[in-house]
């Protein structure tokens, strides 16, 4: 078997399975998280629905960089726009401090904090978003849940 990275992502690995915002309403979140051959990525294929309306989604790989020792992200957003992240772990919670280049070329900046709940839910909250040098409120925490 050839070498792997997979033991530097084993705290990541309860994302691992599909999952869907635990809510009841017009929109919802979904993710679908699987590792990669060899286990050297997770990768997370994510989707926001508005009424039955994809509105936001794309793929993130997620991997382990050797050279800074801490896992870093790379997404590609389905409208054309790409973001990279590092990932920073503090007990249950992750710190994914992101860059990304809109599909127009402006340049957004946030924290994702992505807290472990329990095996079957984690909540995911961006905060600390700016839009080209001008800051965004932040993001309501959102829930996510496994599908059974």
């Amino acid at each position: 078997m050839p070498p792997t990275n997979a033991t530097h992502l084993q705290d990541l690995a309860f994302l691992i399975g599909d999952w869907t915002e635990d809510v009841d309403k017009g929109g919802a979140a979904k993710a679908s998280y699987a590792w990669a051959a060899h286990g050297n990525f997770l990768v997370n294929t994510f989707e926001l629905t508005m009424h039955d309306v994809s509105i936001a989604g794309g793929v993130q790989w997620i991997g382990w960089d050797a050279a800074g020792k801490h896992a870093r992200s790379w997404a590609f957003l389905f409208n054309g726009g790409v973001a990279e992240a590092v990932w920073a772990k503090d007990g249950n919670t992750w710190k994914i401090v992101l860059t990304a280049t809109m599909r127009d070329g402006k340049q957004m900046t946030a924290t994702n904090v992505l807290t472990k709940i329990d095996a079957d839910h984690f909540s995911v909250q961006f905060i600390d978003r700016t839009l080209d040098g001008q800051p965004l409120p932040d993001e309501k925490a959102v829930t996510m849940k496994r599908v059974m």
